[in-house]
């Protein structure tokens, strides 16, 4: 195989790779998510929060794979001086996978700390005294 198609090959495979953790991630948390949000910030909210739930774990693993360039750091290179390197390569989508896992947790790490913040609020609600209409 030569390095130009070693290069096409394995940036697609890592995109795909990235976009089926993102994907995966979703699948697991999904009955979870929907279960908490309902609990946390009640039905109507809920729904918001479980249609956003998909791309907001899903578009984070690209971000996070599209976040690393073959051309970053210090050293720009050339097209040529990219492909002719393979553990370059390689590398780079060892980072690309890595850094889409990274994005991935801030993303989850953000829905928790919504998540939490219905439930406060939900909480403070059910504690306010109820106030009753004096009668005439």
């Amino acid at each position: 195989m030569s390095n130009d198609t070693l290069l096409i090959v394995s940036y697609f495979g890592a995109a795909a790779l990235c976009a089926g953790i993102g994907v995966a991630t979703f699948a697991y948390l999904r009955q979870g998510f929907a279960l908490a949000s309902r609990e946390a910030v009640g039905d109507k909210f809920a729904r918001v929060l479980q249609v956003l739930f998909p791309p907001g774990i899903i578009l984070p693993a690209l971000v996070g794979f599209l976040a690393i360039a073959y051309q970053s750091g210090c050293n720009r290179k050339t097209y040529e001086q990219i492909v002719r390197d393979k553990r370059l390569l390689i590398s780079t989508n060892e980072m690309q996978v890595t850094s889409a896992l990274c994005y991935v947790v801030y993303a989850l790490g953000a829905w928790a700390v919504i998540i939490l913040l219905g439930a406060l609020r939900q909480q403070s609600r059910s504690r306010r005294p109820t106030r009753i209409a004096r009668p005439g």
